[in-house]
């Protein structure tokens, strides 16, 4: 999936889902168990369209709230990389919003792969018995320019009358050590375990950018009801990546974004180098977002961090792939 983060995959056709409010709990309907799902995909402002059903969320005038925001599909451009920000109003149609949080998108390597991210805002401090919490997703994607490249969201809440004095609270600091990137070699393979709340997923990664194609295996704790297997092939010179369910014999096309470098540092803080058995392991974080990343001397992926999983990669074999790994089996061959 990956960039140890939690992964929800389904077989669609069309790829639309791109960004939902879990809580609070997003105007309309809300359905995150598959990427792709119409409730978050919502591309005009403020919230798709979508009207106001009456239903509030509750929460004190100044209080400091987590939010739980899901980014539906990751497409990282690194040319120009994309951000994330929630803000709020009581009167939306003026276009009058406060910005309350703003952070980063980032590499995943994988356009089909669903993130959760804790947002920690404060709410303002003025009562109101209705505001909307306006969440966007400003891509940048030129992949994704069919109806512009933002994605949007809303939530309705209200703000309560109270005596509490809510602190600030101090901003995260940059552990920027200095600056290196680096690129992964053209061809490896890889294996991976995650670590979930609801279990343990199994990675297997074959990386060929010469030749523009990538597979990733995923067996285990899958977010799917339907199969705990789960295999992608894409074909990035074809520009179709290809869901393979190798449990229930199915398979399904996405039409994935540009293949970009697997690499390290664009959108990162350099933050040092560790000694670990023998070998050098180089580290990057972002605050903004809370995810963290490890690399090997070779700048192939040691170690993946979000706030909702953790991926440890072992087993590197850099060199060519056999051609026979990106063969399609029997289930795709009707597409």
């Amino acid at each position: 999936k990956m960039l140890s983060v939690s992964l929800f995959l389904t077989f669609l056709f069309a790829v639309q889902g791109h960004i939902c409010s879990i809580y609070p709990p997003q105007r309309g309907s809300l359905s995150v168990s598959t990427p792709g799902d119409d409730s978050c995909y919502r591309r005009t402002p403020y919230c798709g369209g979508i009207p106001f059903d009456g239903k509030k969320t509750s929460f004190l005038a100044g209080q400091w709230v987590d939010l739980l925001v899901q980014q539906n599909l990751n497409h990282w451009y690194p040319q120009k990389p994309g951000h994330f920000d929630v803000r709020f109003s009581t009167n939306p149609d003026a276009e009058d919003w406060v910005l309350l949080k703003e952070w980063d998108d980032f590499p995943a390597f994988e356009m089909v792969v669903q993130t959760n991210f804790t947002v920690r805002v404060q709410l303002p401090a003025t009562p109101t018995s209705h505001g909307v919490l306006r969440y966007r997703y400003l891509s940048n994607n030129p992949m994704e320019n069919d109806h512009g490249t933002v994605f949007y969201n809303c939530a309705d809440i209200e703000l309560i009358a109270n005596s509490a004095v809510f602190e600030p609270e101090a901003p995260k600091t940059d552990p920027k050590v200095g600056d290196y990137s680096c690129t992964s070699p053209k061809a490896w393979e890889a294996w991976g375990i995650e670590t979930k709340a609801n279990g343990f997923v199994n990675h297997h990664i074959y990386y060929d950018f010469t030749n523009k194609l990538i597979r990733w295996d995923r067996v285990g704790a899958l977010e799917s009801v339907v199969s705990t297997s789960l295999t992608t092939i894409t074909n990035y010179t074809s520009e179709i990546e290809y869901l393979i369910d190798p449990n229930n014999q199915k398979c399904e096309k996405y039409g994935p974004d540009a293949i970009y470098p697997w690499g390290y540092g664009v959108g990162m803080s350099f933050t040092g180098v560790q000694n670990v058995g023998g070998d050098k392991l180089f580290n990057w974080e972002n605050p903004s977002n809370g995810l963290k990343w490890s690399a090997d001397s070779n700048c192939m992926p040691f170690f993946h961090y979000s706030q909702h999983s953790t991926t440890i990669f072992t087993g590197h074999k850099i060199g060519p792939i056999d051609p026979s790994v990106f063969k399609l089996p029997a289930s795709c061959s009707t597409l």
